[in-house]
């Protein structure tokens, strides 16, 4: 525990309050620590984060712009609960939104991007080997946002990232906390790390409808993975 403390001492140090606030609020929900649907006293976050109440609140206020985090008249800052019509909207948002990055990225070099989508597939890889689940969590963030900021529009990148942190969540369940080893679950991970070289072949073929074919197939598995969690 002391060491653990000292860790985050550390951590504090190193950069804003605010920002190490919203980090550590934000880590704490993806990993699903922050319940869905669980109201986020300030005073203990407070406690728990050893800082003030004012970088607390800026980063609940923050979190709350990004749809993690809920302010209600009645109970304050609540975790954003998790749903099945919430999870369905924000696939098909997200599903919508890749198709036009698919139809703009085409149109450029993009070389660059693709080495740096190779590397965060090998991150990834990685952390499923090593059966890190935050990690991959992280990974596949990276390797998703490389390929939309190839769209270069701010905008429609800007939406893409407020759609995938809702998503983090989603994945930590999908990915699951204790990745169990059985035939169901090596075959979704290894359609899933297909699916990620997959993208990469189609970006460097300039293949926009190998692209969306792709994207297509990658957010149903992963719905109908998802939707086997909610449902339990």
């Amino acid at each position: 525990m002391a060491k653990s403390n000292g860790m985050a001492i550390k951590a504090r140090l190193k950069k804003p309050l605010f920002e190490y606030a919203l980090e550590e609020i934000q880590r704490k929900i993806i990993t699903l620590e922050f319940e869905p649907g669980q109201p986020l006293d300030e005073k203990r976050i407070s406690t728990l984060l050893g800082i003030g109440r004012t970088p607390i609140r800026e980063a609940l206020l923050k979190l709350s712009s990004s749809l993690m985090v809920q302010l209600t008249p009645n109970r304050g800052f609540v975790v954003k609960p998790i749903t099945l019509q919430g999870t369905k909207s924000a696939l098909d948002a997200l599903k919508s939104l890749e198709f036009t990055v698919c139809e703009m990225i085409v149109k450029y070099d993009n070389s660059s991007l693709i080495e740096q989508m190779r590397t965060a597939q090998n991150s990834f890889v990685e952390s499923f080997e090593n059966r890190s689940t935050l990690q991959m969590v992280n990974a596949n963030y990276n390797f998703h946002m490389i390929f939309d900021q190839g769209s270069r529009n701010e905008f429609l990148v800007h939406a893409l990232q407020q759609v995938r942190l809702e998503t983090m969540r989603l994945d930590y369940l999908n990915f699951g906390p204790k990745i169990d080893i059985d035939k169901g679950n090596n075959l979704f991970f290894a359609n899933f790390i297909e699916d990620h070289e997959r993208f990469i072949k189609e970006l460097e073929d300039e293949n926009e409808e190998g692209l969306k074919s792709t994207i297509t197939n990658h957010i149903e598995r992963y719905y109908k993975r998802i939707m086997s969690y909610l449902m339990k």
